[in-house]
């Protein structure tokens, strides 16, 4: 529990991706909506949104186009994180 932690709030562009999904949820976004509304560079966003599913925050899915990224609504500290 501890290390998920510490992967979530170790990055302010990590914080700003989490608020957006946070905000958002239902939503997919791709890397490069990523990078434009928390306005990271892609290879930032790229990195943040591959930590955030290996902890399992996000899911990753095909899009129509691209890879998205979309809230997990399972994540063991979403109700936690939504009374911030």
């Amino acid at each position: 529990m501890d290390s998920v932690l510490e992967k979530l709030f170790d990055s302010p562009h990590r914080a700003k991706i989490i608020r957006l999904f946070l905000l958002n949820a239902g939503s997919a976004f791709s890397i490069e909506a990523i990078s434009r509304r928390t306005r990271a560079k892609r290879p930032t966003a790229r990195r943040e949104a591959s930590l955030l599913e290996k902890i399992g925050f996000v899911k990753r899915r095909r899009g129509e186009r691209a890879i998205a990224y979309e809230l997990n609504s399972h994540f063991q500290l979403m109700r936690a994180l939504k009374s911030l």
